[in-house]
């Protein structure tokens, strides 16, 4: 009787053994799944980060082309706008010569037309 008590207890002892054996190969397998998800997530962050700064050196060369157009076009703008006003300014400068010197005719052409004709 007492041998059959220690004989069980060796069986569930042994079982215990195998359990035990069975579980520690499960954690280490686990254990390797975890430290290759972790070196893959490391991967990809440093991946990521990697893509974030290429982005902000291709948005830095966007901006950087778009601040020398808009400058250009700027300056295009301002001097046809210049230009634009010259070529005003002068067609006033004609039209006013011209309107006073149709004022000055019709100012004095009765002064004329009584020379003219006496």
């Amino acid at each position: 009787m007492v041998d059959d008590r220690f004989n069980k207890i060796d069986d569930a002892i042994q079982r215990l053994a195998i359990v035990a054996g069975d579980l520690s190969k499960m954690l280490a397998v686990h254990e390797h799944r975890i430290a290759y998800q972790e070196k893959s997530s490391e991967n990809i962050v440093a991946s990521m980060e990697k893509r974030r700064a290429e982005v902000d050196n291709v948005l830095k060369d966007v901006y950087s082309t778009m601040r020398i157009e808009i400058n250009s076009l700027r300056e295009s703008a301002t001097a046809q706008h210049n230009e634009q006003n010259a070529k005003i300014h002068e067609i006033q400068k004609t039209m006013w010569k011209a309107v006073g010197a149709v004022t000055i005719l019709s100012w004095a052409s009765p002064f004329l037309f009584k020379m003219i004709l006496p």
